[in-house]
Order: C-alpha cells, then structure tokens, then sequence
C-alpha cells in the first residue's frame, strides 16, 4: 500500500456548491448531446420534458479539489490472487460479518467468502443470471438483481450462512440493485424495459415504476438525498430519479456509453465510467451540473470511490486505475488479469477486491493493497 505525499482536508458540501458557481465554460466537445429515451408511462409527461431540457450538456463547472486531514494510503498492486466459484459477476463487502458477498452468473448462486483466508464458507442458490448485489444499511439481507429470471432474491445471511427468504418477479432484465439510505426501498433496474423499480424491503411489493433514458445499465443512491441516479448507455445520459416524485425528474448529459455510477456524497459528487470513449465524468450533486472528464486507458466498466484515501478505483480492461480525487491526475494503473467483473472495499483497512473470470470460466478473488 502506497501513503499519498500530499495533506488534504476535505471541503464541506456548502464550500464546494458555493466554488462550482464560480466559473462556468462552454462544454464544446465535452460530450455527445443526448438523445432522450422513449417515456412509457403518462405520468412521466413531465419528466420527459425536463429530461431533454436538463440532458443538454451545455455548461461545465469547475469543482473545488478535495482534501483530507492526514496522509492516507492507497492500493497500488495485487497483494493475493485465490481461486473462488467459477463465473463471478459482482461482488460487495459486508462491514458488519467482515465477509464477501459474490454472486456467481452461471451458476445462479451467492457465496460469502472470507477475504482473510479467500475461502467460501457458504453458497446459496438465488435465481438465473444474478448480476448485482446490493446490502441492507442495518446488515444481515443483501438484494440480488437476477437478470435472466427477472427476479430480486432476498438472501438473509449471517458469518456462516445463508439462505433466500423470497424471490420477487419484478422487471424483465434486472440489471442492477440499490438500496435507499433507510433501507425502506429497494431499487431495481431494468436493462431491456427501460426503467427503475421502487421495492418496499418489508412488504416485498412494488411501489412505483419510473422510466429512465435507453439501455440503462448501472444504479447509485446519493445517502444524503435519497435521490437515486441511473446511468443510460443508449443515449449517453444519467437519470436522476426523485423517491417523492417517484419518477425521473431530470437527465444529466455525459459522455459515451456510462455504463457505472459512483457517489461521495460528503463532496457532493458523483463519478460516472463511460466506457464508450475510456473517461470518467465528474458531476456536481448539488447542482446536477457537469465538473471535469477524466480520461483513462481502456473501456471503464466498473467505478468505487475510497474518500478517506482520496481516490477513485476505476476497472478499465485488465487493470485498476487510480485516479487522484484533487487533482483528478491518474496516479496509476494496477495490472490485475483478464476478465474482471467487480469490485468492493474494505472501508476500515482499505483493501480492495476485485473478482474475475479467467478464459474458461474459473473464478478468481484479487486483494490488492
């Protein structure tokens, strides 16, 4: 683990609205205008409006660095490399058990995993094709988006076991999954319809349905907001999707294909990955306004901020970039291996585990630090 040089101290929200008004360029080629998507529901008539008003991408703003009080580290290359269940899709770190959570595409499964030892110590069956997994603020559930069932698996667990206590039908290509910073809503995204789903997390029923630009692919929860924002790789844009309208009230334009959305929410910031053109966009959450674009080498599939080391982990082909949250400057590329599909951190230590898949199928859990 590398210890960053610099100081930083991190702004609050207020300081950082405050500057990102300050200085405002015309964007010119700073990305593809959007192409709103079909709105299919009456009740979004409105949403439509401000969705091809709003996705203009007109203006860019100039964000605030950021800084944290003391010399943090991060990751700069794989420290271990286990053999895990075959075909692994995504992965999240539970805090409260310490274990990983993987869900298996292939296989229709979820296996916790103990990151220390990188050994399975159980395997649940979920539904066919899980390709997100999302956890319950209070511990214990995690939300699984099957994809191919067009179902959302609810699986309580504990540190040594596991098993689903419903499967919800609820989309027909659920894509991704979030949870509201409550724990109360379970969001689910449908790639093939064209919309997000509001689930109650203790009813089990569906709320609302709201539709979103084309093709949408990834979903992130701003936790000081409540607002949900959805990222569209048809017509290069980000729904911003409002719980109290429950529809989409805006769309923000991006550059080409984001596929995946990551939120800091105390700098008031979202980072979404394109991997159309291999660059980040930066955006203003509390003005929903355009910052910096960031570019990286290969196709960005998968994006996690880490704050308290002042950087953003973006998967990009067969490594991990690093990128500097001050000075928005790539600090590195970390070769990983081929096929990798997902990747989550442990906050308390600042180790990060990336999984992937090798050329016939096996799985494998990187920790680099």
């Amino acid at each position: 683990m590398r210890v960053s040089t610099k100081t930083r101290r991190r702004i609050g929200a207020s300081a950082l609205a405050a500057t990102a008004c300050v200085s405002v360029l015309l964007l010119g080629a700073c990305g593809p205008q959007a192409t709103p998507g079909e709105q299919g529901a009456p009740s979004a008539s409105a949403a439509a409006s401000s969705r091809q008003a709003s996705a203009e991408p007109s203006g860019r703003v100039t964000i605030a660095p950021l800084q944290v009080d003391e010399p943090v580290g991060y990751a700069t290359e794989v420290v271990t490399s286990e053999t895990i269940d075959r075909h692994p899709s995504a992965v999240v770190f539970d805090a409260h058990t310490g274990l990983l959570l993987v869900a298996h595409e292939i296989e229709g499964t979820v296996t916790l995993v103990d990151p220390d030892t990188q050994t399975t110590l159980a395997s649940v069956p979920v539904g066919s094709g899980p390709k997100s997994i999302a956890l319950a603020p209070g511990g214990g559930r995690a939300y699984v988006a099957n994809s191919s069932s067009g179902t959302v698996s609810f699986v309580d667990f504990t540190d040594s076991s596991a098993s689903v206590v419903a499967e919800i039908p609820v989309a027909e290509r659920p894509i991704s999954v979030a949870v509201s910073p409550d724990g109360a809503i379970v969001y689910v995204v449908d790639m093939a319809g064209a919309t997000v789903s509001a689930i109650d997390s203790e009813s089990r029923e569906t709320l609302w349905t709201s539709p979103t630009g084309a093709r949408p692919v990834g979903i992130a929860v701003d936790p000081a907001t409540g607002i949900a924002y959805v990222a569209n790789r048809l017509d290069n844009t980000v729904s911003i999707i409002d719980p109290e309208a429950q529809l989409e009230t805006g769309a923000i334009g991006v550059r080409s294909n984001p596929s995946q959305i990551a939120i800091d929410s105390e700098a008031r910031r979202a980072y979404v990955a394109n991997v159309g053109d291999a660059s980040v966009t930066v955006i203003d959450l509390d003005g929903n306004e355009l910052g910096e674009t960031i570019q990286v080498q290969g196709g960005p599939s998968e994006i996690m901020v880490a704050p308290d080391a002042g950087v953003i982990y973006v998967i990009a082909s067969n490594t991990v970039t690093v990128i500097d949250m001050a000075s928005f400057e790539v600090l590195g590329k970390i070769n990983v291996g081929a096929g990798l599909t997902g990747m989550t951190m442990d906050p308390t230590t600042g180790a990060v585990f990336v999984t992937g898949s090798t050329d016939t199928g096996d799985g494998v859990l990187y920790q680099l630090g």
